[in-house]
């Protein structure tokens, strides 16, 4: 399948994005919003910096505190190294100057100049529920700055805490499916475009979310719905030219937690252009 490289989601089940004029109206979006987060960190006595190779023995600890040890096997000195040298890596802080949590961008020197993310890890102990979401704002903005275009990403198909964030709370798509990758199968590949507009209109709207699908059936060409462990499922969706676009939580509509997938070319006829 084609990466997408700009996207907007279909209106009907997202956020009005009129909730960030005041973002949009300030002149300068990227510092305005970078502000925000920093002002709602600062409320709860956390602080933002960014990593220096000083921290790298400290954010090995939080990531062998936060992975399993097979999740963490990946990730060594020489990798933070070059995250943090060579792309960024983000720290939030206690007042006691305690590490809770980190995020990494790697950079690519590519034609969308990539901004690639991993490494998120926040420490269970931490009473900040927003956390997650405020890193991985802050990183886009960064990359932002940087003149990256897109930020990309793998996500394990059950890692539903960080889907949940990324895909409804922040706009990313799975934009394609791994069922056997070796090291940390099955696995999406997502992306979001970085422009302030698809920053603020890709937001899933789970209420409208809800209103489309009663509206319609799953056996339409609308929209599908699998199961997140249905590999068989998935992997028939990125093949019938489908991409994810949201989430459903067990229990809402079904047992198990849902992936929501829409066709390609219904996401591609708003795109502004697209990447090969």
């Amino acid at each position: 399948m084609k990466q997408i490289l700009y996207y907007q989601k279909p209106e009907e089940i997202c956020q009005d994005p009129n909730i960030f004029s005041e973002l949009i109206s300030s002149g300068n979006f990227i510092r305005t919003y970078k502000h925000t987060i920093e002002e709602k960190l600062g409320s709860r006595n956390l602080s933002l910096r960014l990593a220096s190779v000083d921290d790298i023995f400290t954010i090995q600890e939080l990531i062998n505190k936060c992975y399993s040890k097979e999740a963490a096997r990946d990730s060594n000195p020489y990798d933070f190294y070059r995250f943090i040298s060579y792309g960024h890596g983000l720290l939030v802080e206690d007042c006691s100057r305690k590490l809770i949590g980190c995020l990494f961008e790697e950079a690519y020197d590519s034609s969308d100049r990539t901004s690639y993310t991993l490494r998120l890890a926040i420490d269970h102990e931490t009473t900040c529920k927003e956390l997650g979401t405020l890193l991985l704002e802050y990183s886009c903005l960064l990359a932002m700055e940087r003149g990256s275009k897109v930020k990309r990403g793998l996500l394990l198909s059950n890692n539903f805490i960080s889907t949940h964030i990324l895909i409804n709370k922040l706009g990313w798509i799975c934009d394609n499916y791994y069922p056997d990758l070796k090291w940390v199968s099955p696995s999406f590949t997502i992306s979001l475009p970085l422009t302030p507009e698809s920053f603020i209109k890709n937001r899933v709207d789970m209420k409208k979310l809800l209103e489309y699908i009663a509206k319609s059936s799953s056996g339409s060409k609308c929209f599908k719905l699998i199961e997140w462990d249905d590999q068989a499922g998935l992997t028939k969706l990125f093949e019938d030219g489908y991409v994810i676009l949201a989430f459903i939580k067990e229990g809402i509509i079904s047992q198990k937690h849902l992936y929501v997938g829409f066709p390609a070319d219904k996401i591609k006829a708003l795109s502004v252009k697209e990447h090969i």
